[in-house]
C-alpha cells in the first residue's frame, strides 16, 4: 500500500520491502523561508542542495554503470559530497565549496554492489592512465 489517508503517508523505499508510515505536518515552507530562527536551517539547505547536485552529477558520470548497483546510490553519493564539503574549513557555513578535484581519492574504492563488490571479484586493481588534454583514459593490462 502506498499513498495517504487522513494526514498519514505510506511509501516504500528502494531496497526495502517494508512500507513506511509517516504523519504529515511540520513548519510551513513560508515560515522557514522568512523567520530569523530558521537562518541556520536555510544555510544547511543551501549546502545540501550542492551535495545533492554533486550526487546527481556523479551518478550521471557513471553512465550506465549505476544499473549494476544492488542498492540506492544517490544517498551514498550525497553523503560523500557532504563529507567533501566539510573539508572546507575556511568558508562559512552556507557558502562552503565542494571540491572533488582537491580530494581526488574521495571516491576511491567506491562499490556499486554491496553483495559482490568489485574488489572481491577482481583482486588486482586495474591501473589507469588519464590524459586530460586528450580527454582519454587507458586501462593497462593486468597480466
Amino acid at each position: 500500500m502506498t499513498g495517504s489517508i487522513k494526514g498519514v503517508s505510506f511509501y516504500s523505499v528502494r531496497g526495502s520491502y517494508k512500507v513506511i508510515m509517516r504523519k504529515k505536518g511540520g513548519t510551513s515552507k513560508d515560515k522557514i523561508a522568512t523567520l530569523p530562527k530558521f537562518e541556520g536551517l536555510r544555510k544547511q539547505q543551501k549546502e545540501w542542495s550542492g551535495c545533492a547536485k554533486f550526487g546527481s552529477m556523479t551518478r550521471n558520470a557513471f553512465g550506465g554503470l549505476n544499473r549494476l548497483a544492488d542498492y540506492n546510490l544517490t544517498p551514498v553519493l550525497n553523503d560523500k559530497g557532504k563529507n567533501l564539503m566539510k573539508l572546507d574549513t575556511v568558508t562559512e557555513t552556507g557558502k562552503r565549496n565542494l571540491n572533488l578535484s582537491t580530494y581526488r581519492a574521495a571516491l576511491e574504492g567506491f562499490n556499486f554492489n554491496r553483495n559482490y563488490p568489485f574488489n572481491r571479484v577482481l583482486r588486482v586493481a586495474p591501473r589507469l592512465e588519464l590524459n586530460r588534454e586528450k580527454l582519454d583514459v587507458t586501462v593497462q593490462d593486468l597480466a
